[in-house]
């Protein structure tokens, strides 16, 4: 039996963007030059021909050109990402996933077996089909480790500083052990706690700073209070305030119709954000 070193990034997956600057592909690319990992990069096809569409008397040169809307901005994400895994030189592969009704199987069969999933924010700018659906597939569907990247980032991978958002819940937990190669090559790690009235056992995030004490971690606690009871908006201001580069934290949802949502916090996190943020179900 080993002991010593958290397991290391070695098979990265991120889900690319159709258009635009692509922040959360570079994001990745430049993680698996860093971490010399191997580089999946999975283009969505947004096809939404359902069965009872194509056999509902639409013409055949009509269902083609739908088609073929859907396959083109696929093709040229496809040639894009190829030319910028190439450029970097790190070891990729691509392929294509059905992105057609908000189902993604695909998607969630490939997720299950990574080291973590990258995916963009949504842009407000530039939507395109539904990526809140994309996000729980990976962290409900895959349960993968899941990196979301705002839509104004770099595409730089930095981790120097990382905050940890802390209420001892179960997701909180999964996060914290799913981003331990990333706390590991941190230079520091701090654990946010908001004061929201929530009940802990002891002192809240001493647990927490113990855990990562035995991976030989040190780490400092913020208590802060909610802004005017927005837990979301609390985090945020810390991160902007302290300088964090990334933001670790639980993603929270409720069933409907016996599929996952994301939650109240994890949802307000996702369209307000300003660092990457790893989350984990």
């Amino acid at each position: 039996m080993t002991h010593g070193k958290p397991a290391a990034i070695r098979d990265i997956l991120t889900v690319v963007d159709l258009a635009g600057r692509r922040p959360a592909t570079a994001h990745a690319i430049d993680l698996a030059t860093q971490t010399g990992a191997h580089l999946t990069g999975l283009v969505p096809v947004f096809d939404y021909l359902t069965p009872s569409v194509v056999g509902g008397g639409i013409p055949a040169s009509v269902l083609a050109d739908i088609r073929a809307s859907a396959e083109q901005p696929a093709r040229e994400a496809m040639k894009a990402f190829d030319a910028m895994a190439s450029a970097a030189g790190v070891a990729f592969e691509a392929a294509r996933f059905d992105g057609g009704e908000g189902e993604f199987e695909e998607l969630a069969a490939r997720a299950r077996l990574c080291d973590v999933a990258i995916v963009g924010q949504e842009d407000p700018e530039r939507p395109e089909g539904d990526r809140r659906a994309v996000i729980e597939t990976l962290l409900f569907s895959a349960g993968a480790p899941t990196l979301v990247v705002p839509y104004i980032a770099s595409g730089q991978h930095r981790g120097a500083k990382i905050a940890v958002a802390w209420d001892g819940g179960r997701p909180a937990g999964r996060s914290v052990r799913g981003a331990m190669p990333f706390l590991a090559a941190a230079e520091s790690v701090s654990v946010i706690v908001v004061d929201d009235g929530s009940r802990f056992v002891g002192e809240p995030g001493a647990d927490l700073a113990l855990f990562l004490a035995r991976h030989g971690l040190s780490v400092t606690i913020l208590r802060v209070p909610p802004v005017e009871r927005d837990v979301a908006a609390a985090m945020l201001n810390v991160v902007s305030d302290e300088g964090f580069d990334m933001l670790v934290m639980g993603a929270y949802g409720h069933s409907r119709f016996r599929q996952f949502v994301l939650g109240g916090t994890t949802r307000d996190i996702l369209e307000t954000m300003t660092v990457p943020v790893l989350m984990a179900h």
